[in-house]
């Protein structure tokens, strides 16, 4: 019994042992170093080692759950500078590529005993530039931290996930129906045009009607009639005469002379005098 006693007590004090701190250096810029509220890091310089260029980088992360949010706090435990060459900056931003200077601290500016904090789920640089010359100048201490601004509800999130999923799909479906009624409208539309412009415009026969036909079949009633129409033509036929000759010939044929025209007598007038002949002229007087 006693020792099953002892076995719970470990396991309800696991909770208060399970934070740990890792030590880097500041020339450990080669990777992304994950914080949590129960895993922070501590960096130290002892003033000897020359350091230029370098970021040690930082971002609020935890391996079980990746969805929750931090935000990253320094703070200097030890800040002893002897050197004005020694200067200390804290880069932050949304993006490991994309940092920005937010904190400069040298021997006789700024303070960074005070904590300071980035954003939330900020990627934070740590850099540290040395004097080229001399040694022994000065020792640094640093608590990297984190603070969780943002816990995520696993069954919210599935609960979310898949009704946004379920969302999207029918939104999608109603989507896919309203345009494909779109669609059918426009076709229809356009072959309705394509018909109604298209089709060939039929003929239109003017039938106009007499007087007699408009007035029931009775031919002008109290009217004269007009003058009735001539008999169709009938060209004579070539009856005793030769049939034309078609073609041509050698030579070519002209008309005979006509016959001359008989002499003429003059008569005398039956029953009347014949004109006297011119006698002589009479005298005058």
């Amino acid at each position: 019994m006693k020792v099953v006693l002892i076995v719970l007590a470990v396991f309800n004090s696991a909770d208060f042992v399970t934070a740990w701190y890792d030590f880097v250096d500041f020339d450990s810029c080669s990777t992304v170093h994950d914080v949590t509220e129960d895993h922070s890091y501590e960096m130290s310089w002892n003033g000897n080692q020359h350091l230029s260029g370098c970021k040690v980088t930082f971002h609020g992360d935890a391996s079980d759950n990746s969805l929750d949010e931090y935000k990253i706090c320094i703070k200097a435990t030890i800040w002893n500078v002897y050197d004005s060459g020694v200067t200390l900056k804290y880069y932050s931003g949304s993006s490991v590529l994309f940092t920005y200077n937010q904190k400069t601290y040298t021997k006789g500016y700024g303070n960074p005993t005070f904590k300071w904090c980035s954003n939330q789920d900020d990627y934070v640089d740590v850099e540290l530039i040395t004097s080229i010359s001399g040694s022994n100048q000065g020792q640094i201490t640093l608590d990297v931290t984190a603070v969780k601004t943002y816990t995520c509800n696993n069954e919210a999130f599935l609960h979310y996930s898949y009704g946004g999923k379920i969302g999207g799909a029918v939104g999608g479906f109603i989507a896919f129906v309203v345009l494909c009624v779109v669609i059918g409208i426009a076709c229809k539309r356009r072959s309705y045009v394509r018909t109604t412009y298209s089709a060939p415009t039929p003929a239109t026969t003017v039938i106009t009607q007499s007087g007699s036909q408009q007035m029931g079949g009775f031919a002008n009633p109290g009217y004269p009639t007009g003058p009735a129409s001539p008999p169709p033509y009938n060209p004579p036929s070539n009856t005793g005469y030769p049939a034309p000759q078609l073609g041509y010939h050698n030579q070519p044929q002209y008309p005979q002379q006509p016959p001359p025209y008989p002499a003429t007598v003059p008569q005398a007038n039956v029953g009347q005098a014949p004109y006297p002949v011119a006698g002589p002229t009479p005298t005058k007087y």
